[in-house]
């Protein structure tokens, strides 16, 4: 008797109706996102945020419900999301799903201020639940999508992207979406720099299939997050070095440009780019201040061939005796 006195006070007054079916949902500091605002209560700067709580104030559960879903899933990391969507699916008879946005919402939040109404509320969702499951839908999807990040699949149904989109779809939400998101973002990175590596060793260990690969991974990237500077950086690199291997020469030293700065490997392959489309002066250029500060055989070669297509034949063959003598 004593625990469900507790539980009665807990849920007083904003669910104390919630074992009346017909009993309105609860408003103003009970609706999602509002009242004081504590740490496990901010919310995304995001304008869907208002049209869920709109919709949730009207008594449009299911769309509030689907609204906070899709923020929970852009945003896995903020608790306030998760009890949004707890108190939305409640109310929109789905206590299945409330039951782990609950869940997800404490073991986030770690000790809110509003702990004991929430565990009021999560008990609630359980005795109304018929089967809860161990977790949200999709988690497959996700084991899929790192397996495909750790083998360089990014874009397609069948890689990492197109699985973290399955289970998005699926309706999958928790903080492991943004772990996940972060794993795939870092191997995409990894990988790259690597390919810019071996692209530069001498025997070009990096073939057109893996630079094209990569290329459509930071296409697939670009909509799902805002890149770092360096981020796109590494996605220039990719798009440059894939037409460079495929022919393309204007379009790679132009689009090296932005990442070619500060990397000579990727400077060089600008310079390489520039005289196999016969801007022998802008290439010259490059070369000269790559030589300047990277001596290497290679620099010297290429400078020494195009100053002797240029017809600066005395320049070129010191360049060419100084690229044998490396």
């Amino acid at each position: 008797m004593r625990t469900l006195v507790m539980l009665a006070l807990a849920l007083a007054p904003s669910l104390a109706a919630a074992t009346d079916d017909d009993a309105p949902a609860p408003r103003s500091e009970d609706a999602p996102g509002a009242g004081e605002l504590r740490p496990e209560d901010r919310l995304p700067d995001d304008p869907a945020v208002a049209q869920g709580k709109a919709a949730y104030n009207e008594g449009r559960y299911n769309e509030a419900a689907r609204v906070f879903l899709q923020l929970a899933q852009r945003h896995p990391h903020l608790p306030a999301l998760y009890r949004a969507l707890a108190r939305s699916r409640t109310w929109a008879g789905e206590p299945e799903g409330a039951v782990l946005a609950y869940q997800a919402y404490l073991k986030l939040a770690g000790e809110p201020a509003d702990k004991a109404k929430v565990e009021a509320e999560l008990e609630l969702a359980r005795r109304k639940a018929a089967k809860i499951p161990a977790a949200p839908p999709g988690g497959d999807a996700l084991d899929a999508a790192v397996a495909y990040a750790g083998a360089g699949t990014f874009s397609g149904p069948n890689s990492a992207y197109g699985q973290l989109d399955a289970a998005l779809e699926a309706g999958y939400f928790g903080p492991r979406l943004g772990e996940v998101r972060t794993q795939i973002a870092d191997a995409l990175a990894s990988q790259s720099r690597d390919a810019v590596a071996r692209w530069y060793q001498p025997e070009a260990q990096v073939d057109a299939a893996t630079l094209l690969r990569l290329q459509a991974g930071w296409a697939a990237q670009a909509p799902r997050r805002a890149p770092t500077p360096a981020e796109s950086a590494l996605a220039a690199a990719m798009k440059g070095l894939a037409h460079l291997a495929a022919g393309e020469w204007a379009l790679a030293a132009e689009t090296l440009q932005p990442a070619a700065p500060g990397d000579h490997r990727l400077r060089f392959a600008q310079a390489l780019a520039f005289a196999r489309a016969g801007q022998d002066e802008d290439a010259v250029a490059l070369l000269e201040a790559l030589a300047r500060h990277h001596g290497e055989a290679r620099i010297h070669l290429l400078r020494g061939l195009v100053l002797n297509r240029l017809g600066r034949t005395e320049e070129g063959v010191v360049e060419l005796r100084t690229a044998l003598l490396d």
